[in-house]
């Protein structure tokens, strides 16, 4: 556990400047692009996404939950199983583009008033690039999140995320559009390439072994469309807005999207890595992970509702001083994505357990329940209420998951329900703290204003403060 800790540090620094960078990256592209251009990448980018997990069979995870990842010849058979994926992914991506523009451009008089049919098929096909490249990663770096080693993985990361970063900050002065972070992207896949061999050496070798191979068809075929899964449940609305609204909406509410998102991708790069590898080691302790859950919950449901109140009164306010006025529209989506993403946080955690406990094929039967509540509810939603009704569907179709899960987690590990439920009463007293402080400081300070936003942030920072400063001294107490 003390590796854990030890590893979350290192990934805490190093996510929090590639966050840092990411974010600031999009503050300087939204006010150098058009609300349109950020909205054709966000299309082409979901359709990369959609190409990648269609045909995912979990090569990183397998590395990490097999007790023989680390070998050389299981590493051999998985370069082999990305690469030739990698290779039949572009071949077919670049076949089919003409029906990803008729599907999602062929209509789009915003896009196709600035650019023209070829131009944008060869935007699809430069940026499968992406793809291919990042095919080609040593499988030796996956290792190193096995192994808890993730100060080799910071440093990976970081040296991909400035350098790519500056490429495409030089590139948008230069191309002042889109092309800028399709280029942007694909070199940066081409960098991560390259650097993980550096760090992390690897020499694939034309061999077969039969029992290494065995294992990973046993391991992708139980996992096979999990991730197909998951991505359709972060990703199936951005790509019905793609065929059904502008681009220039489709631009508003994937900016917002990756606001909101902020918090889920920090959980994502420092505490995911850590927990898969850590409930893996006490997978046959069920109280253990039990006793783990409801720690987690408990830190999760107040950084969460502590932070909520400000997303509510600001919702517009935020998005306009993070990416510009032009982006205001779509405040009320951005609140609502704020509380999906709350809500995927506590699901990740259960998530983990069941990968932990080596029973894939219920988080897919909880994550494909979680897409079809999505798709059934997705297209009228949109129809009728725009941006709003594409967040809301998700944020429905999330909290049905969701509960669904928690039951089956309580069988599976003996989770005592009521007390997990409890977690969340601490996280809410914080949230009634932070919204009677809020709705004083909006009488007393003008609304709209950017000293209103900053000091009812610098209240909910404080609020969270308290309780942080209490926990500590209540583990303290413990030892």
């Amino acid at each position: 556990m003390a590796r854990s800790v030890k590893g979350s540090f290192y990934l805490a620094c190093g996510t929090v400047v590639d966050r840092g960078l990411a974010f600031i990256r999009n503050m300087i592209l939204t006010r150098l692009l058009l609300p349109e251009e950020m909205g054709i990448m966000v299309i082409l980018l979901s359709i990369i996404g959609l190409f990648e997990v269609l045909t995912d069979v979990g090569i990183k995870i397998s590395v990490i939950q097999n007790p023989r990842g680390a070998e050389p010849t299981f590493l051999n058979m998985t370069w082999w199983f990305q690469v030739i994926r990698g290779v039949g992914l572009y071949i077919v991506g670049f076949l089919l583009t003409p029906i990803m523009f008729w599907f999602f451009f062929s209509e789009k008089t915003d896009v196709l008033s600035a650019h023209s049919e070829q131009e944008i098929n060869f935007m699809i096909r430069v940026l499968f690039l992406s793809v291919l490249l990042n095919s080609f990663v040593s499988p030796a770096s996956y290792v190193l999140e096995k192994e808890l080693k993730f100060a080799k993985v910071i440093l990976l990361n970081q040296c991909t995320a400035v350098i790519g970063t500056l490429l495409t900050i030089g590139l948008c002065l230069y191309y002042k559009s889109v092309w800028a972070m399709i280029w942007g992207n694909v070199l940066a896949a081409g960098l991560r390439s390259l650097f993980s061999y550096i760090i992390c050496p690897f020499m694939p070798r034309l061999s077969v072994h039969w029992g290494c191979l065995k294992e990973q068809i046993n391991f992708a075929r139980r996992i096979f469309g999990l991730s197909f899964l998951t991505y359709m449940a972060y990703s199936l609305d951005v790509l019905v807005l793609g065929r059904l609204v502008s681009a220039k909406e489709v631009g508003l509410y994937g900016m917002a999207a990756m606001l909101a998102a902020v918090p889920r991708d920090l959980f994502g790069k420092i505490v995911n890595p850590v927990l898969l590898p850590a409930f893996s080691q006490k997978q046959d302790e069920d109280a253990v992970l039990s006793a783990k859950i409801l720690q987690i919950t408990h830190y999760i449901s107040i950084t969460g509702f502590c932070f909520l109140p400000l997303f509510l009164f600001f919702k517009k306010d935020l998005i306009s001083i993070i990416y510009g006025s032009a982006y205001k529209d779509a405040g009320v989506a951005f609140v609502i994505m704020c509380v999906t993403v709350f809500i995927s946080l506590h699901s990740i955690i259960q998530a983990n357990i069941l990968l932990a406990k080596d029973k894939p094929e219920k988080h897919r039967l909880f994550t494909f329940t979680r897409v079809l509540l999505i798709a059934i509810s997705i297209y009228p939603m949109v129809k009728y209420w725009g941006l709003v009704g594409a967040s809301l569907s998700i944020l429905g179709s999330n909290i049905i998951a969701f509960l669904l899960q928690i039951k089956v987690i309580k069988k599976l590990i003996m989770l005592p329900e009521k007390k997990y439920w409890q977690q969340w009463i601490s996280g809410l007293t914080g949230f009634c703290i932070s919204m009677g402080l809020l709705l004083l400081v909006r009488l007393m300070l003008p609304a709209n204003n950017n000293l209103c936003v900053a000091f009812s942030g610098l209240v909910c920072g404080l609020v969270f403060l308290c309780y942080a400063i209490r926990e500590l001294r209540y583990r303290s107490a413990l030892r």
